[in-house]
């Protein structure tokens, strides 16, 4: 869990194949979630390469609403 502003994220940490390199962090659009088809793609890709890939839901989704709170 991670804390914001807005209340709690979420990552999801998945492991490099093999020795991981480097860390990517990716977080899904305003609407979609972190299983949507482009990031699991490159999470794919990014995990062959020897990505460490955390993955970040946002806290609008953790909390179980389906959009984000409006902006002041």
């Amino acid at each position: 869990m991670i804390d914001t502003p807005h209340g709690p994220a979420r990552a999801h940490i998945l492991e490099a194949e093999g020795e991981a390199r480097a860390a990517l962090m990716l977080g899904h659009g305003a609407g979609g979630g972190f299983k949507a088809g482009d990031l699991q793609a490159v999470t794919t890709v990014a995990r062959e390469l020897g990505y460490l890939v955390a993955l970040v839901e946002q806290p609008y989704l953790v909390a179980g609403r389906r959009s984000a709170a409006p902006t002041h």
